[in-house]
């Protein structure tokens, strides 16, 4: 069974690895290799061992609960809770072994327990749009932002409250802002059927540019509080939340920028959202900056090319 299982995920890793091509795995698994190698180390120093084994606690819940292979293991084994459990201990094994080594070993056993916990979890999440929330106050045009909002507006407005509840505290605001853009970015990865973009009778570059400029404009009307906020509580800091909302605003242009390179009607883009998470990320280290002005300038052109068949 958990060799079927094993070539099940090694074929779906191979597909994701196709769709993508080469050069965008290039770009994006050479900084997200060293990226890892540099948390493990930075974890068997002692350092950041706290935020690692949360983040690991985290991605292993949000896994199990929108996990969509669950009925099918359901026919296949009755071992599922060993099945679950095993795959979450894997996903963090390196890390699992590097916490034994150092002052925080409680947290391998505290994570072990806790994929047990998670891998109990019998329901999956299917988020749905609430009727009675027709957000006709956005313009059709941003039928991204409208289906987003409705399927996660709570959380966007949850994080936005908690930011400016924790206003006092200079990481929340900035830190607000950043996941506001990474769920605004999520509302990208949905390839919407080609009369959709008929209805809008532009150019490429035209296109492109108005999508840019009107969901840029609608997340920086809705984080206005947060900027308020912070520049009143700590204006001392400002030239560090400026940089931090030309990182956010240049993740919502990825992934504008990867959903129209890749389009094709109706098409599943979530796989996008991994590698436009990785672009800021690249803008920490100076050897790894070049990679996403790379990856800008590949996936404009493409992206141009791609809509001439639908816009013209």
């Amino acid at each position: 069974m958990f060799k079927t299982l094993a070539r099940i995920r090694i074929m779906q890793g191979f597909r994701v690895a196709m769709e993508t091509g080469p050069v965008f795995l290039l770009l994006v698994g050479v900084p997200t290799i060293f990226y890892y190698f540099v948390f493990l180390w930075k974890s068997a120093q002692g350092l950041y061992c706290a935020e690692m084994a949360l983040l690991g606690g985290l991605l292993m819940l949000n896994t199990q609960l929108f996990r969509g292979d669950k009925q099918f293991l359901r026919l296949v084994s009755d071992r599922r809770f060993l099945i679950f459990w095993v795959e979450y201990t894997l996903m963090w094994l390196p890390f699992l072994v590097t916490f034994l080594m150092t002052e925080f070993w409680y947290y391998t056993p505290a994570l072990l327990a806790w994929a047990g916990l998670v891998a109990l979890i019998p329901i999956t999440l299917r988020p749905r749009a609430a009727n009675f929330l027709k957000l006709a106050w956005i313009p059709a045009s941003m039928f991204e932002w409208r289906s987003g909002l409705r399927r996660w507006g709570w959380v966007y407005a949850g994080i936005l409250l908690a930011g400016l509840a924790l206003g006092r505290f200079t990481e929340a605001a900035p830190a607000a802002m950043v996941l506001l853009a990474i769920l605004a970015a999520s509302f990208n990865t949905w390839a919407e059927p080609a009369p959709f973009l008929q209805v809008f009778p532009q150019k490429p570059l035209a296109f492109l540019l108005q999508k840019w400029f009107t969901q840029t404009a609608f997340y920086l009307f809705s984080i206005v509080p947060l900027i308020l906020s912070f520049l009143i509580l700590h204006p001392e800091t400002w030239l560090v939340f400026l940089a931090l909302l030309f990182v956010s605003l240049l993740t919502i242009f990825f992934s504008i920028l990867f959903k129209y390179a890749l389009y094709a009607p109706n098409r599943d883009l979530k796989n996008n959202l991994w590698f436009i998470l990785l672009q800021p990320l690249c803008l920490i280290k100076p050897w790894t900056l070049p990679i996403p002005l790379v990856m800008l300038a590949i996936y404009w052109f493409k992206s141009l090319r791609n809509l001439k068949d639908y816009l013209q």
